[in-house]
């Protein structure tokens, strides 16, 4: 199943024969382009819990994450490993019963 056929079914209250319906496919076209065109990509969860390392970060004197390795860290930046473990966090199926 594509992408756009994924969204546009989770949306669609009206499947047909287990697809989504026209306008679903559509809307869901659209959501899609505008995502790649902003340069984003969209990863189910399973992956990226599967990528993000559980384990806490610590720094170094510089900055850097010695925990992942992302030792080049510019004043300001997170490790990324930090951004992953809060967007798994802040999915609703993770949230609903805290």
């Amino acid at each position: 199943m594509t992408p756009v056929e994924l969204i546009a079914l989770s949306g669609c209250s009206r499947p047909e024969a287990g697809r989504a319906c026209s306008i679903c496919i559509g809307a869901a076209e659209a959501h899609v382009h505008a995502v790649e065109s902003a340069g984003l990509v969209v990863v189910s969860a399973e992956l990226l819990d599967a990528l993000t390392d559980p384990d806490e970060c610590w720094f170094d004197h510089h900055g850097g994450c010695q925990a992942h390795g992302y030792l080049s860290l510019e004043p300001g930046e997170r490790c990324p490993q930090a951004e992953a473990r809060e967007l798994l966090a802040a999915l609703p199926e993770r949230t609903e019963n805290v």
